[in-house]
């Protein structure tokens, strides 16, 4: 079996189905995917149907036409001539957890982890079930199969940046940062790696060195990025530039007029700054946003105590 343009030949295909299949993955990868669901369905409703026709038609339809629902019949007509495909069980998963239906989605990818025989499809499917154990809060079980792809490939940045995530909510924050300094080794202008670095930072009160990430954050395309404004806007005040976190944190609220917690933080600076009436209008407005419900009691507290 061999990689073939993005695709395996194998699976009873010939020569010329791997021709179309690598002409279509490579339409696919250049946008095109109606002209690649042309190409493919001649050999995705034969009589013997491509299994690799039917999942490239079914990811060209979902990840790029909206075509759920035919999508997701190609990867049902595909399992029913291969239950046990891991690549088209960890796709499925993979969509079933988009679409947070997570019990279907762990079931496809236990499946893919089991039949997996080939490596870059155990990773795969090992990745993709790990964001499904972070998705439901099962972050021990998530860093089991991280750390596994970890052992096949020390450098893979899905199971680096993911599993930082998940070493992250477990409090295992020594392991966090050498997962994501290594990831942000391998990509060092990756603006979500970034933006973690940096609020992990900021987290554990290392408000300098969070400066020195917002900012590379910034030069990776995050200027207009709400949460880099927002959390760097805190992070200024607690470094003492009431001035820099104002205005941080009001363009933060230009780009992201909903966020509660924007306006909690602007509350703080405000207070901190003697401007009562205007602190107790931004905790007004993070009440409004529903503060408490995502957050907890901080800004209702707070309200109580300052404006009442």
């Amino acid at each position: 079996m061999t990689l073939v343009g993005g695709v395996i030949e194998g699976h009873g295909q010939n020569r010329a189905d791997s021709t179309v299949l690598a002409q279509s993955e490579a339409l696919k990868e250049k946008g095109k995917c109606k002209e690649a669901v042309a190409r493919l369905t001649p050999l995705a409703e034969r009589p013997q149907p491509s299994v690799d026709a039917l999942l490239l038609r079914a990811r060209c339809r979902i990840d790029f036409l909206g075509q759920t629902e035919p999508g997701m019949n190609d990867l049902f007509a595909a399992l029913r001539i291969e239950p046990d495909n891991p690549r088209v069980r960890t796709y499925r998963g993979r969509v079933y957890n988009d679409l947070r239906m997570y019990d279907r989605a762990l079931e496809d990818l236990n499946i893919a982890v089991a039949h997996a025989t080939d490596t870059a499809d155990l990773k795969k499917a090992l990745c993709t079930r790990g964001a499904n154990y972070n998705d439901t809060r099962r972050f021990e079980e998530a860093i089991a199969d991280y750390e596994r792809v970890l052992a096949i490939d020390s450098n893979d940045t899905w199971a680096l940046n993911n599993g930082a995530m998940a070493l992250h909510e477990v409090g295992r924050k020594e392991e966090t940062f050498v997962y994501l300094r290594r990831y942000l080794a391998l990509e060092p202008k990756d603006l979500p790696g970034l933006l973690n670095m940096a609020f992990f930072l900021s987290e554990e009160g290392q408000y300098q060195e969070a400066l020195e990430w917002f900012n590379k954050a910034e030069a990776a395309g995050g200027s207009k990025n709400g949460y880099l404004l927002n959390n760097r806007g805190y992070t200024r005040f607690k470094l003492g530039d009431t001035k820099g976190a104002l205005k941080d944190i009001e363009a933060s609220l230009k780009v992201m007029p909903d966020n509660s917690y924007a306006y909690r933080n602007l509350a703080l600076v405000r207070f901190s700054t003697g401007e009562t009436a205007k602190a107790c209008e931004a905790c007004e407005q993070a009440l409004r946003m529903g503060f408490t419900k995502q957050y907890g009691p901080e800004v209702k507290t707070l309200y109580d105590a300052k404006c009442r």
